[in-house]
């Protein structure tokens, strides 16, 4: 089920070549919505909350954590039937292509699941109602072989009881998002967007591949657009991708910026992303978070954000 790439930019041409980022805003200014925006600071190590419509500063911290073991790469926030709600952490350290995902209760941040890895993870998911968790590790140092799809399942219904499993070789792999509305895990790494079916329960959960489409090169992310659960944003190192679930090889190109490590639409139907720099001097990010739909940008200062994430614990 995969395309070319001549195949994949088709999908721009009804609408018009592909545009940067931000070179879509019409019309008059309207006021930015209220809602909170989580970033992951490599400088800091960290992650900050902070209100759309303030300024990112240190005095207008809302909450934050530290987790202790180096680059901060993701973060999630999901409710539990049996935890209630938590946020999830990935991120590399202490050591080359070393890394650590973990699972934390939001009332009081006690740990509830930890993992070590030694290909460096990107991102971690939580699969509703299986309970099974999933870890894209990215590459082992030297070089950008390694890629893997970890999975841990629970042997009962609680967070602290999951195990590891088995892991399913993915090139480069960096995002994992599970998808409520088709029950699929969506995953991009390397020039691949694929599907997965989670399948069993407990300690026989397994994901099986239902879907592969070819992207240009070094997909990054996977997320939500809140406002159409049909449609995901992909990222590479070249494209933001429209994407419809139910049609994914007609995958629009939304943007040709360079470097954008994450995307994603709120409700609102504002546009949140984090990219490199242009010139590549930094793969962790800038100390911006960008918005699309109109445009505008806010700076954390003396950040260097690699992600913005919305504090949302729905799945789409």
């Amino acid at each position: 089920m995969s395309i070319d790439r001549r195949t994949l930019l088709k999908g721009t041409a009804a609408a018009g070549a592909a545009l940067p980022l931000g070179a879509l805003a019409t019309g008059p200014a309207q006021a930015a919505p209220a809602y909170e925006i989580a970033v992951l600071d490599v400088n800091r190590n960290n992650v900050c909350v902070f209100d759309r419509n303030g300024a990112f500063t240190d005095d207008r911290i809302k909450w934050s954590f530290n987790p202790g073991w180096g680059d901060v790469l993701e973060t999630r926030f999901r409710d539990t039937t049996n935890d209630g709600s938590v946020f999830l952490l990935a991120g590399g350290g202490p050591g080359k292509g070393k890394g650590h995902a973990e699972i934390r209760r939001r009332a009081d941040e006690k740990l509830l699941w930890k993992a070590t890895f030694d290909n460096y993870p990107h991102c971690v998911e939580r699969v509703r109602g299986p309970g099974a968790v999933i870890v894209a590790g990215t590459r082992t140092d030297p070089g950008k072989e390694g890629g893997s799809l970890h999975l841990f399942a629970p042997t009962n219904g609680s967070i602290s009881s999951l195990k590891y499993l088995r892991s399913y070789p993915f090139h480069q792999a960096h995002g994992v998002l599970w998808d409520p509305l088709f029950g699929l895990l969506w995953a991009v790494g390397g020039t691949a967007l694929r599907s997965y079916r989670v399948e069993g329960t407990y300690q026989d959960i397994r994901l099986v591949q239902a879907g592969e489409w070819k992207i240009a090169g070094n997909g990054h992310d996977v997320q939500p657009d809140y406002t159409d659960t049909n449609v995901l944003y992909v990222t590479d190192s070249g494209h933001v991708y429209r994407v419809d679930k139910r049609n994914p090889a007609a995958m629009e190109v939304s943007s040709t910026r360079k470097y954008v490590k994450s995307f994603s639409r709120h409700r609102s139907g504002e546009g949140v992303w984090t990219s490199a720099p242009q010139d590549a001097s930094n793969p962790f990010g800038t100390s911006w978070v960008h918005f699309r739909w109109p445009s505008a940008a806010t700076q954390r200062p003396g950040g260097r954000l690699y992600k913005a994430r919305l504090v949302e614990t729905a799945y789409q």
